[in-house]
């Protein structure tokens, strides 16, 4: 509490209440209040700046995403602009868990193609494909 007044937070979190209690029972209570600060073009955006420089391959290891909930969950909802920044260093703690979901993705997909491979390979090994590939010619 700052001048014991209010919540430390209040000018972060403030639409949300003016405590610690009425921020967590505006969360609970009023999920569409939060769902309209957290659904806003900046914040999308925002959203955006960790996925598309990773090409979307992150959301293939959405297991490992979803440990950032919480993080990405106070940043959301805050209404102050720097903590929804990737010009500050707020979204810090967020990168590792996207390089990493990225790197759990790719090697689900790269195992995806081993096991295509091995289960197709006597259909391209057999000749079977270049007598296909000369019909459609």
């Amino acid at each position: 509490m700052a001048g014991g007044n209010t919540f430390f937070f209040s000018d972060r979190y403030g639409s949300l209440g003016n405590s610690a209690s009425e921020i967590l029972q505006t969360i609970l209570l009023r999920p569409d209040k939060v769902w309209n600060l957290v659904w806003t073009p900046a914040k999308i955006e925002y959203v955006l700046h960790f996925l598309v420089p990773l090409g979307l391959v992150p959301l293939f290891g959405i297991d490992v995403l979803f440990l950032t909930v919480p993080t990405f969950g106070y940043l959301l909802i805050s209404d102050f602009p720097p903590q929804t920044s990737i010009q500050f260093h707020y979204p810090a703690a967020l990168v590792p868990f996207f390089y990493f979901a990225s790197i759990v993705a790719l090697r689900r997909g790269l195992r995806v193609v081993d096991e295509n491979r091995r289960r197709y390979s006597a259909y391209f090994d057999s000749g079977l494909s270049r007598q296909v590939g000369f019909a459609i010619l």
